[in-house]
């Protein structure tokens, strides 16, 4: 917490800089301290970490080509972006430690510039405060799909201004880390043409026919992908998928899912009017609700397509105190929602740490 606290710092002292220089010398600050941080983090914290992060490591170590490392693989990690990181920093440095530390700075600048594209709804040091208080802890665990995730958040805006193209390039960017990322470039085309659109979307008996096509898609794909799965032998090493469920489906989540959505319901008019911009508002609704509908779904498909929305959920829940005008208020709003955050953080990373292996926090110096 003292970390967030001095990174949360530098990134508002990045936000009230004059100078360009002195704006990114305090940016790369911020994001530097918590990459070291995880950097310096023990081998076995964080499930991916002491699991295909150190194994593909250890391989890449011991192999003398790039393509002897990837056809040796044994895990699921096969995606070429992440392959070509690990084995080139593997290679330059032949320590454990720098890999994390480049996982880490590769996540957490994607999402500091995502945050700095929306500075002007939310400053940055708030967006940056939640962020790191609700998901922080979980980059070390979802390695891979935790790159993927920042850098589709990194492109909403160009969805916002509806440069699908660009949109595009940044998921196929995403899935050089985690194949999955394609499952999200589905979705979020899907909704934003849903609100986006000045033809017959408009209309709102297609958008409901709509939005209930979407809610159907991911149940029939589980249902294939288990088909798929129990069918083809090849396949074999996604069944143990199902353990990760409970990890994703929680009270905290879904507690933070609710209360953001009857938030931006009840100051309608705040919400709107700060994503006004290409109906963002719209949008996010949307999202909230597709969450809240996906959080009951016990399949691990279908959260591994909600973790795509979760450094949004993080962003959306920074922009509540931003609904409001009156400083007071949004002071309030404020302290509520990192309240809100820590609540989480308790919840998740500490009451509920089987698995996640986030508490307390273990360092290679101690």
């Amino acid at each position: 917490m003292l970390m967030f606290i001095i990174s949360v710092s530098f990134a508002h002292m990045a936000s009230r800089a004059k100078n360009r220089d002195v704006m990114l010398f305090f940016s790369a600050l911020a994001v530097l301290i918590p990459c070291v941080l995880g950097g310096l983090r023990a081998e076995n914290l964080g499930n991916d970490t002491g699991g295909y992060a150190r194994t593909d490591f250890r391989l890449a170590l011991h192999s003398p080509t790039f393509q002897a490392f990837v056809s040796n693989k044994t895990t699921l990690s096969h995606e070429l972006g992440y392959s070509f990181i690990t084995y080139s920093l593997t290679k330059l440095f032949g320590v454990f430690s720098i890999n994390l530390f480049a996982y880490q700075l590769i996540t957490i600048t994607c999402i500091y510039i995502g945050a700095y594209r929306q500075r002007e709804r939310v400053p940055v040091p708030f967006t940056m405060l939640i962020f790191l208080i609700l998901q922080y802890c979980q980059t070390y665990c979802l390695i891979r799909q935790c790159i993927s995730a920042s850098i589709i958040f990194m492109g909403l805006k160009p969805l916002e201004n509806k440069k699908y193209k660009t949109f595009t390039l940044y998921v196929f960017t995403a899935m050089m880390f985690h194949t999955s990322a394609l499952l999200g470039l589905f979705l979020f085309l899907l909704f934003h043409m849903m609100i986006g659109s000045d033809y017959i979307v408009r209309k709102k008996l297609f958008k409901v026919f709509l939005l209930a096509v979407i809610l159907s898609l991911v149940p029939l794909g589980m249902v294939m992908m288990n088909f798929m799965i129990n069918s083809l032998p090849v396949l074999s090493q996604y069944q143990n998928y199902e353990q990760y469920v409970a990890e994703y489906f929680s009270y905290a989540a879904g507690g933070i899912l609710l209360g953001t959505c009857f938030m931006f319901n009840l100051y309608r008019k705040g919400a709107s009017k700060l994503f006004e911009h290409g109906k963002m508002y719209q949008f996010y609704n949307y999202s909230l609700v597709f969450n809240i509908v996906y959080r009951a779904t016990l399949n691990i498909f279908p959260q591994r397509i909600l973790f795509y929305f979760e450094f949004i959920n993080a962003f959306l829940l920074a922009s509540i105190p931003f609904f409001v005008r009156e400083k007071a208020q949004r002071a309030i709003f404020s302290i509520g929602a990192v309240i809100v955050a820590l609540v989480y953080y308790y919840c998740i990373y500490i009451i509920r740490n089987d698995r996640v292996g986030i508490w307390p926090y273990r360092s290679i110096l101690l």
